[in-house]
């Protein structure tokens, strides 16, 4: 064995406009596929491809975008094995290297990179910190660098992390290699970029550290403004435009305008997600919120899945109620025997038309171990359902000023039910309070004059774009 056969990216299209300058889109799957999560970066590339040659790398060679590079994982056959050389994991990075500059050969300068789905770059769910240095780092995982405060332990474990790349992230493991492969592409994208790198954070679990430590440029933008500790965000209206432009062309029906309106539900509150991670704390949102919840105009769509993954064959084969049933015995049955609750999954076009009748949902706590934010207090807004929010959700009020927050939030089952009487006997302020969230979050602008507002956001980010 020697050099690379393979490629690791194959180059399956690439028809550049010369008067164009270019621009890399590194994405996950088919860009033409929908995705629940990643809908803003796939509407920003589509807008961008009019003034720009968008370049998108990806894992899968079936997707039709004009210029469109793949992952071909059969250099993994090509790689040396400890058995086969002493200094097996160095000379696998050269080969890595090499083999990238020549996938890359026919790219041109680039204006930007842009992560375009963030899976391929949060490291694999281990620990990166042993206990005797620090229990907390060592059971937070993947999640170690992420903190809101500073901490200089964990700047020596990132310089241990990255120094060892490939060590610390294996190239042979499957469920690892496009983790290890996909920065290592940026890194050597990186030497022909004219301006800087940018991700849209929907989980703050993205691994930025390597490319601060790899001397590469990268602005991060997430659902809102977020400098504290280790982070450095700054606020994007990400869950606006996944839901109000790219769900709006993906999902909408012509008949789907009638959930806008707030005066006409009739029903409770409507729930949906799981709450069954071994991950954080959310399984103890079951217990203080969920487990003694009755009301015959609520609903709670709470899927039997977990954030688990098959550690044996044996554990593969058995179902997702299966593994959560051995995982949570007894949250498990009270789920099933609930009487308000439908372990049916709740699928994202589901969403508007259930959602139609309900006044109110609940938001809980992220699966992060530290605080973080997400999409459902701008769909709430925009589906004009009050959102009751978890005392453990955005404490600091980035996302909902606290005056508002202070409105919404619950700390018990009981603080719910309350709340549902008093919104129930007061609708006029329950109108007004959905009308303040519609207005922080600019819901009816981004309803109004999408194109107008998308071109504002992307502007704000790309200066060139015109």
């Amino acid at each position: 064995m020697g050099k690379l056969i393979n490629p690791l990216f194959k180059k399956i299209r690439l028809d550049l406009d010369l008067n164009k300058k270019s621009i890399v889109v590194f994405e996950n799957g088919d860009p033409e596929k929908y995705t629940h999560t990643y809908g803003c970066t796939r509407t920003i590339a589509k807008k961008l491809a009019d003034q720009f040659n968008i370049i998108h790398i990806t894992t899968t060679g079936n997707a039709k975008e004009k210029n469109l590079y793949a992952l071909d994982t059969k250099f993994l056959s090509e790689l040396y094995r400890k058995k086969d050389h002493s200094n097996y994991i160095e000379e696998n990075n050269k080969l890595i290297s090499e083999s990238l500059k020549s996938s890359f050969v026919d790219i041109p300068e680039l204006e930007y990179i842009i992560i375009g789905n963030a899976d391929n770059f949060i490291l694999p769910l281990t620990s990166y910190c042993s206990k005797n240095t620090s229990i907390e780092l060592n059971e937070k995982n993947n999640e170690f660098f992420d903190s809101l405060t500073a901490d200089n332990l964990i700047e020596e474990i990132n310089n241990n992390v990255v120094n060892n790349w490939d060590k610390r992230v294996s190239t042979f493991a499957f469920s690892t290699c496009k983790t290890n492969i996909f920065p290592h592409a940026v890194k050597v994208l990186s030497k022909r970029l004219k301006n800087d790198c940018m991700s849209f954070v929907i989980d703050p679990t993205m691994y930025t550290p390597f490319f601060r430590l790899n001397k590469i440029p990268l602005r991060s933008y997430y659902f809102d403004d977020d400098k504290r500790g280790t982070r450095n965000f700054n606020k994007f209206p990400i869950a606006q435009i996944q839901h109000m432009v790219y769900e709006k062309e993906k999902m909408w029906s012509p008949l789907e305008d009638q959930f806008i309106s707030a005066e006409k539900k009739t029903k409770n509150l409507l729930f949906y997600g799981t709450v069954f991670h071994t991950k954080g704390d959310k399984i103890e949102t079951w217990n203080e919120f969920l487990k003694d919840f009755r009301d015959p105009d609520s609903k709670l769509f709470i899927p039997v899945k977990t954030n688990v993954a098959a550690k044996s064959p044996s554990h593969s084969k058995k179902t997702d109620a299966e593994r959560v049933k051995d995982l949570f015995p007894e949250t498990y049955s009270e789920v099933v025997n609930h009487p308000n609750v439908s372990t049916k999954p709740m699928y994202p076009y589901d969403i508007n038309n259930v959602s139609m009748g309900y006044k109110y949902s609940l938001i809980l706590r992220c699966v992060s171990s530290t605080e973080s934010l997400n999409f459902r207090p701008v769909l709430c807004s925009f589906l004009n359902m009050l959102p009751f929010i978890d005392y453990k959700y955005d404490p600091e009020s980035l996302q909902i000023p606290k005056e508002i927050r202070n409105e919404l939030v619950v700390k018990n089952r009981l603080d719910i039910e309350k709340k549902i009487w008093y919104y129930n006997t007061n609708d006029k302020e329950r109108l007004e309070m959905i009308k303040e969230l519609r207005a922080l979050f600019n819901i009816d602008e981004w309803l109004n004059n999408s194109d107008q507002m998308l071109h504002k956001a992307i502007q704000s980010v790309i200066k060139e774009y015109k």
